[in-house]
């Protein structure tokens, strides 16, 4: 394959300016993730507390389809708005920024308002295939609650990726990271303590996307404002061509996406239709521990991504090279010790939960293992999607989810959630391992250095290797969970 250059010297000083800019917004992004996590645990313990397993699996496999469905409609614009408007900036085309951005939001608007309907009629039929040894009435109810919520939350997800766009990471860290995520967990509260049923219980968790979403429309707009106020600038290009430039990326972008998320939920889906409802919602709330590690990974994305965009657009490989291995050394610094923590302490941090979810520890320290191969790969998927390679990155999701289908089949009906943990593990593996093989042969660099490896090594000795000793020492409990951390 033909390369796009040299990856050049590491320590070129013309790299410096880049990789603070993206310590800077990792560095913010990383506040936001702290908070997310926190508040994200807090609404699976909200919710696994006041709720029965039952109403726990209903409430997470319609989450589930929730997430499926917003990622169908925003199918890869979020990503594509994030890539464009770097290159825009870099080309001299600033004013095509706004044309571009309405191009995005309406196609997902459209879409999303079908989706919408669609999940509205259709509940009924969805709630009998995906339900077992639970009423239907009860997931049919969340379904239909939360279809008014997904064409916000569609249009909430391009807005988002239009700031970031813009090298504005504050709305995604203080709106959505912080704002949302506290009062998914509050409202919830309030339900639970009030008594009140499931369809309150989907909007008390659905219902901050729109207050969200409104805040951060109102910063985008003054962004827009300030960022276009400078005059000399090319002539905007025509709309039609705007289209499809766009979406001739975004769309199989958007594809991908859609596998990306089935893989991260068709485990819980296949589990409450294949199992039952109630292991479904064993599973679905103690893999949720998994996001203080995803997070971590996420914020890193989010904050390389512009960079990224910008430095291949430049063909400045050198710089590239460093910004991907800085990322990947914070991926591993930040990833490893919660991973390496969940897998060894995974009965006992489970316990927090109540009874009848430590019989998940297992499929936890499985998934909790091959995502270490996630984050020490670092943010490969970004590395091949800012290089223009949306195609690969489709092809290399449509791997993870045939691999995933294929083993949650056979793995659920004899072995339960480890099953469906196995099948996750492997999906995971081949959706890094495959862009990792093609960011080096494409761009010609990878994740090595002498940063990557020494993160890796000491994350294993003291979260790892002290772990197993203390466990072996004193058991499982959480008084040695916490001296393991400390």
């Amino acid at each position: 394959m033909r390369r796009l250059g040299g990856a050049g010297r590491a320590d070129d000083p013309s790299i410096e300016p880049y990789l603070m800019a993206f310590s800077r917004g990792a560095a913010g992004s990383f506040i936001g993730v702290v908070a997310a996590a926190v508040f994200g645990l807090a609404l699976v313990i909200v919710v696994t507390r006041g709720f029965t397993r039952a109403e726990v699996g209903v409430f997470f496999e319609t989450v589930a389809l929730f997430t499926l469905a917003t990622t169908v409609a925003v199918w890869g614009a979020d990503t594509g708005v994030v890539r464009t408007i770097p290159r825009l900036v870099v080309l001299g085309r600033v004013r095509d920024a706004r044309p571009v951005i309405r191009i995005a939001a309406i196609a997902v608007l459209a879409v999303a308002l079908v989706l919408a309907f669609a999940l509205a009629i259709f509940a009924r039929p969805l709630s009998d295939l995906l339900t077992s040894g639970v009423s239907l009435r009860d997931m049919e109810t969340q379904l239909r609650a939360s279809a008014p919520f997904l064409p916000v939350a569609a249009v909430y997800a391009v807005v988002l990726a239009a700031t970031r766009g813009l090298g504005r990471m504050g709305p995604t860290n203080l709106v959505d990271r912080v704002g949302r995520t506290a009062a998914q967990p509050v409202f919830a509260l309030g339900v639970a303590s009030m008594g009140m049923g499931a369809a309150a219980l989907i909007v008390s968790w659905a219902l901050p996307y729109a207050i969200s979403c409104v805040v951060a429309g109102v910063w985008l707009l003054s962004i827009l404002r300030s960022s276009t106020a400078d005059g000399n600038v090319e002539p905007a290009t025509d709309r039609r061509v705007l289209f499809r430039e766009f979406w001739r990326f975004a769309a199989p972008r958007g594809l991908a996406g859609v596998f990306a998320v089935a893989v991260l939920w068709l485990d819980t889906l296949l589990l409450g239709a294949l199992r039952s409802t109630e292991e479904a919602g064993v599973y679905a709330a103690a893999t949720r521990f998994l996001v203080f590690g995803g997070f971590t990974s996420q914020a890193v994305i989010q904050a390389i991504a512009p960079t990224m965009s910008e430095l291949i657009t430049r063909r400045n490989l050198a710089a590239a090279a460093s910004v991907y291995r800085t990322g990947t050394a914070w991926s591993i610094a930040l990833g490893w010790p919660v991973y390496l923590t969940l897998a060894v302490f995974a009965p006992a941090i489970l316990a927090s939960f109540g009874a009848g979810y430590r019989e998940a520890a297992t499929a936890l320290a499985i998934v909790a293992v091959a995502m270490l191969v996630g984050s020490g790969v670092g943010p490969v998927d970004v590395v091949l999607l800012m290089a223009g390679k949306s195609s690969w990155n489709l092809l290399n999701a449509a791997a993870a989810v045939a691999v995933n289908v294929a083993l949650n089949l056979v793995l659920i009906p004899r072995m339960g959630m480890t099953g469906a943990a196995i099948a996750w593990a492997a999906s995971i593996v081949t959706n890094n391992v495959a862009p990792l093989i093609q960011v080096r042969a494409h761009l010609g660099i990878d994740p090595l250095s002498r940063g990557t490896v020494s993160m890796a090594v000491a994350a294993c000795v003291a979260f790892g290797v002290v772990g197993l000793l203390l466990r072996a020492a004193f058991g499982l409990h959480v008084g040695v969970l916490v001296a393991a951390v400390l």
